[in-house]
């Protein structure tokens, strides 16, 4: 006897504000049932999506198993909306819905410089500057290398939202 009459509730989990022209989607949500019956579980799901609003959505993921994706489709500064329905195994279909969740595409390197510093110094102590640019979703952290007389390069700050560092205890020559 199959009690099973609800569809399920999925969704597209949030993505971030921003992100490469690769990278992961991921789906999920419960099946639904009656108080009385156990969820059938769910057989399948299709996931749509579409680029700046286009009045149609694109099949990308149809009959699929998976509950991820990598996506790769889309431009430097789209803006990528994605949807999930899924059938549960007792032929519930869901219904589409509107936008689940978008992101706006960013595949242009940034850019950073350090302030020159002069060819010589007579203290132990000067500070290092640098500043980038990036014309979409901004500069995250910056990673700084320092390096003397052509030697390896060795991390000063990494990971870091500071814009300058004081240098302490150079040493004369």
């Amino acid at each position: 006897r199959q009690c099973d009459n609800l569809p399920p509730d999925v969704r597209v989990e949030t993505l971030p504000g921003w992100s490469t022209g690769s990278f992961e989607v991921r789906w999920s949500g419960p099946d639904n049932a009656p108080p009385t019956c156990d969820p059938s579980g769910i057989a399948y799901y299709d996931v749509e999506y579409r680029i700046n609003g286009a009045p149609s959505w694109v099949s990308w993921k149809k009959q699929t198993t998976a509950q991820s994706a990598t996506f790769n489709n889309a431009g430097n500064n789209d803006y990528v909306e994605f949807r999930a329905r899924a059938v549960d195994k007792a032929g519930n279909k869901q219904s589409f819905g509107g936008t689940q969740a978008g992101t706006r595409i960013d595949t242009e390197t940034p850019s950073a410089s350090v302030e020159p510093l002069p060819a010589y110094t007579t203290t132990q102590v000067f500070t290092v500057k640098w500043s980038g640019n990036d014309y979409q979703s901004g500069i995250a952290t910056y990673d700084v290398q320092w390096r003397t007389a052509g030697g390896n390069w060795q991390t000063l700050v990494a990971g870091t939202t500071w814009i300058s560092f004081q240098v302490t205890g150079a040493q004369f020559g």
